[in-house]
């Protein structure tokens, strides 16, 4: 979804990543493992899931986050927004 040609789809899902990995989150343990074993299920349903590596992923995400910064157009308010989710991650 980071890498969708729709810049709104990729903004949502770029404001979703920074909202679960932003340091202020509280969550139960339980909501964690809901959390983790949703995402490890739908990775492992995809074929291209079996290459990764997770230094690789890690990378990935990364370069699709600087990818998505030159194609935001700061004049657009919700690419503001998207700048400052992918700035807010860094």
């Amino acid at each position: 979804m980071l890498s969708h040609e729709n810049t709104d789809i990729a903004i949502d899902a770029i404001e979703i990543l920074g909202e679960l990995t932003d340091e202020t989150v509280e969550a139960k343990q339980e909501q964690w493992d809901v959390l983790v074993k949703a995402m490890v299920s739908q990775l492992m349903s995809s074929l291209f899931c079996i290459l990764l590596i997770p230094s690789k992923l890690d990378s990935d995400v990364i370069d699709l986050l600087t990818q998505n910064l030159s194609r935001l157009d700061e004049e657009n308010e919700t690419d503001r927004a998207g700048t400052y989710h992918i700035l807010s991650m860094a």
